[in-house]
This record gives C-alpha cells, structure tokens and sequence, in this order.
C-alpha cells in the first residue's frame, strides 16, 4: 500500500507494528492498573492490621510485665520482711540464711537466684551458691544504686549478671530491714529466657517479636531461647526518648541488629518506667501481597498473551477489508471524478447550441420558453458537476481557498436579486437585510457566493407559494460574519437534521420537487465553511421553517 492510501487507514491499523504496540499497550494498562490497585490496597490492608495487631500484642505485654512484676514485688518484699531471715542474719548463720534462700527460689521457681548483700553492696549469701561471687562488692550494679538511693524496692535495668549461668537477668531489690535498722538487700534475679516464655503468646504475627526496653533505654528481646552469650541491644538515644515517653504509638523503622525495615508498635510498662515493643519485618508482613501479586500476573499474562494474538488477527482481518474498501472507494471516486469530467464538455456544448437555437427570429414563444426551460435544466445540471467536483477535491485536500477582501453585505444583496426571478415563479418573497455601508471580510468570494447560492435556492425551492425567504448578514462581536437564510417552509423533522450535511443525506420523506438535488448542496455548503475555519447550523421545526446559520472569521 503506497504512503497516501496508508494515510486513509484508521491510525492503529496504518501498520502492523504500530496496530501490536496499540495492542499490547491496551492490554498491559489495564492489567497493570489492576495489579497495582490491588497490590496497593492488599499493602495497606496489611500495613493497618500489622500496626493494629503489634499496637495490641504490646498493650497486652505491658499489662502483663506490669501485673506480674507487681507480684514479684509483694513477694521479695514478703521475704525480706521474715523473722527467720533478720534473726539469721543477726547471728550470722550463713547455713539458716541459705536455707531461707533455698526456700524462696522453692516458693516461687520464677526466680532462678537470689541472694543476700551488706548494705554497702558486697555478696554475703546465696542460692545457688556459687563461690566466685561470695564476698564480691556490686554497688556499681544499677539495682544496687535504685535500691540504695530510694530506701524501697526497686526492678532494675536488664542486665548480664556475674553467676554461672551468665544469662540476661531483670533484679528485684528490696531492703532488709530488722529492728537494729538496715541489715542488708534480698535481691532476687528473674531471666529474660522466663519472661519470653510469658510473653511468646504476646508476639504478633508469624515472625513477630516482643521487646523489652528497660529505663536505661537497653532492649531486650523476649525470644524463646536464651542462651549464655546472648547480647542486650542498647537503643539509639532518639529511639530510646521515643520509646520511654510514656505514651503509645506505632511506627516504621529499621531493625538497628539487622537493618530489615520493620512495623513497630509501643505502649508503656507505667509502674517501671519502661516500655514494651511488638514488631514484625516488613517483608514477613506484606508478603501476601506479593505472593498475590504474582499470582494475578501469573494468571493474567498467558490471559492477556490469549486476548493479544485474537485481538491482533481479528484487527489484521479488519486492516485487510477496510483496505479492499479503500482501494473500492478510491476507484469509485476517480470513476466519478471521469464521468463528472467527461460530462462537462458535452454539456457545454449543448448549452451552447441551446443558446445559438434560441437566437432565432422564427422560433416561436413556446419554442423560446422550451428552450429557456431547457437552459435552466443544463445550468443546474452544471452547479451540480461543479458541487460535486469541489467536494472530491476538498475531500482529498486538493482545494485551495483565494482569499480577497469582499463586500458580504454586496454579495448578499446581489444573491438576493440573482434569485428574485426563481422566486417570483415560484409566489415567494425574497428580502435581504444587511448593512448599508459596505461590511468587509477576507474569505474565497467565490465558494462564499456558492454557499450563499445552495442555500437561498433550498430556501426558495422548500417554500410553498406565499411564503418569505429572508437573507440576512450580521456582524459578532467575536470577529465573525454571520449569513443566515431563513424560510417559512415545512421545516426538518429533528431526526433527519443530523442527515443534511452528509453525503446524499437528504431527509427522507421528501417529495420528488424538493428533492430534485442530489444531496450534494450542503455537503458542498459544509465543506467550503470549515475550509475557512468557520460553522454551519440549521435550526428548525416541522412546520415552522428554517433557518440556515454560516458564521466564518472576518480574517
């Protein structure tokens, strides 16, 4: 196909690579949009009830560290509060002391160690027993500093305690005090590996974890497995603030061990001052949007691959026939172009013998009117070779406008005089209104004058006998001219108006004299407007008339 039939192609279907681009673009949008939408609303589905279950799981741990530290409280308390234990203490009984301490970690096996301190601090006795301790000053340790400086019970801070086994450890500290004043501290050390066994229910999520974060600002994670060597994470000062403000919230951030972006949710452990985390990797949460992601495309891609090669044939099939009715339609049109151009010359001519005919001094009156009939035929027979040859050429772009400086009040009036005669005949009156002073505009005076012609003659021929056709030129503000003619005929039913301005679009109905055009008029009238960058409108109504409305650009 050569590059000017190719042009007459709809745009997708101009080339074979351009028609699979529009194809595969058709069908990636939408699956694309598709995916996206649900992968977002799946991201945010999960992000919300991440941040809800770890705000929970972290409410919940909190109650739980604060109720049960409560309890450790009342119970050391209890303890260091006995007769037995002042009296051996006073005495000295190191073996009455260890056997109270025995007792204690029997009581309440939540404790894996306790001893007794001097008041300055220094190790006197323990269960357990471990020697390597015995005698060894801890007044550097923070319970022994929160107790000392308070004169109550204090929880301590996490930290890695001196005795075998060397597990992260929380201490509850009280003071002994007997009737001589203050015989020294009972200080009771609880684990974190027991404290995650508490807390394991707590944890949201699959992969989720629940933190400890201690006054000092060091984390502890609450896992299932504690084993000597295990680490305390102490927090970045920001972190830290944000954590121990007392109050709770949700965030996102990166695991300060691992890097892996995580949903955080805090709530406070009030009575301690500390705070409980719950948080759950990114990745862990928001993996069933992933794998639902790929699930769609993995769906949607041979789907999509279906509809694409259907589609591409189906398009082919159609590029091929609307080719075949291109190349029918432009042999058509050259067909015509030749009948129409070979038609001209012999109607010339006969127009010309007609003329030489009617010369004749011994014709008769009827003869002279046969032949003035018969003139009237061939000049409308000519306007519509000429019609039809004008809207060929602007079909193909082939007509170029001659724009001159007209009088359009001029053109009008002698339109209006050019018709008088048909008028008359017909037992219609034909006015003009239009400026008196001449009414300037830079158009193709001879299309304008045709379009003016088409129009006044429909007017006149769509008129019954005792009606008016009324030419009228205006000026717009918006730098237009307008022409109108107006009827007082049988008017356009409004179905068939959108028809008129088509090819062969005469309104059906109509009666053999007011359809002895050939539907070309307007068209040509359509055409030659919007070749000047102007409108044509008719308004109109069965039985009230017509009015046909040009606006074109003074310019």
């Amino acid at each position: 196909m050569s590059p000017d039939e190719s042009s007459n192609l709809p745009w997708i279907v101009r080339s074979r690579r351009r028609l699979a681009l529009v194809l595969l673009v058709a069908l990636a949008l939408p699956v694309g949009t598709f995916t996206a939408a649900v992968e977002i609303q799946a991201h945010d589905t999960l992000e919300a009830q991440a941040v809800d279950a770890n705000g929970n799981s972290a409410r919940l741990a909190a109650e739980v560290v604060d109720a049960l530290f409560e309890g450790f409280q009342r119970f050391v308390e209890s303890q260091a509060a006995r007769e037995a234990l002042h009296g051996a203490l006073q005495a000295g009984d190191a073996d009455a002391v260890r056997e109270l301490l025995h007792a204690f970690v029997e009581t309440n096996p939540a404790f894996d160690r306790v001893f007794v301190t001097s008041p300055e601090g220094v190790e006197l006795y323990d269960w357990p027993h471990d020697p390597q301790v015995i005698g060894k000053s801890f007044a550097d340790r923070d319970w022994y500093r929160g107790v000392s400086s308070r004169g109550a019970t204090y929880v301590s801070e996490v930290y890695r305690r001196a005795a075998a086994p060397r597990w992260d450890i929380i201490a509850v500290t009280t003071p002994i005090v007997g009737d001589d004043g203050l015989l020294g501290y009972l200080v009771a050390q609880y684990t974190m590996h027991e404290l995650a066994q508490r807390l394991a229910d707590s944890a949201p999520g699959v992969d989720g974890a629940i933190t400890l974060v201690d006054q000092h600002g060091h984390a502890a994670v609450a896992r299932e497995r504690f084993d000597e060597g295990d680490t305390i994470h102490p927090l970045p000062d920001a972190l830290a603030t944000r954590l121990l403000s007392g109050e709770q919230g949700s965030f996102t951030d990166a695991d300060p061990a691992d890097g892996r972006e995580r949903f955080v949710g805090y709530a406070p452990v009030e009575s301690l001052g500390w705070a409980v985390m719950a948080a759950q990797p990114v990745d862990v949460v928001l993996a069933p949007a992933y794998a639902l992601k790929r699930a769609i495309l993995t769906m949607a891609v041979p789907c999509a691959a279906l509809v694409f090669v259907v589609a591409f044939l189906a398009f082919a099939h159609v590029r091929r026939h609307h080719m075949a009715a291109l190349a029918l339609q432009d042999l058509k049109d050259r067909l015509t172009g030749m009948l129409v151009h070979d038609l001209r010359s012999p109607l010339t001519t006969t127009r010309l013998t007609l003329d030489m005919l009617a010369d004749d001094p011994q014709l008769s009156s009827d003869a002279h009117e046969q032949l003035r009939q018969a003139d009237g035929s061939l000049q409308r027979v000519l306007a519509l070779t000429d019609n039809l040859v004008d809207v060929m050429r602007m079909e193909a772009g082939a007509l170029e406008l001659h724009r001159t400086s007209i009088d359009v009040a001029a053109l009008a009036r002698r339109t209006v005089d050019a018709f008088r005669p048909l008028a008359m005949a017909g037992n219609v009156d034909l006015g003009a209104s239009a400026p008196s002073a001449p009414y300037e505009a830079e158009v193709d005076g001879s299309l304008v004058a045709r379009v003016l012609e088409n129009l006044v003659s429909n007017a006149i021929k769509h008129t019954p006998p005792g009606g008016r056709v009324e030419v009228r030129v205006a000026p717009r503000p918006a730098g237009e001219c307008e022409l109108a003619v107006t009827d007082t005929g049988e008017g356009i039913p409004p179905e068939e108006i959108p028809r008129l301005f088509q090819r062969f679009g005469r309104a059906r109905g109509q009666t053999f004299r007011q359809a002895r055009d050939a539907g070309l008029g307007l068209v040509f009238c359509r055409m030659a407007v919007e070749l000047h960058g102007g409108t044509i409108d008719v308004r109109s109504a069965p039985r009230e008339g017509s009015t046909f409305r040009v606006l074109l650009p003074v310019r």
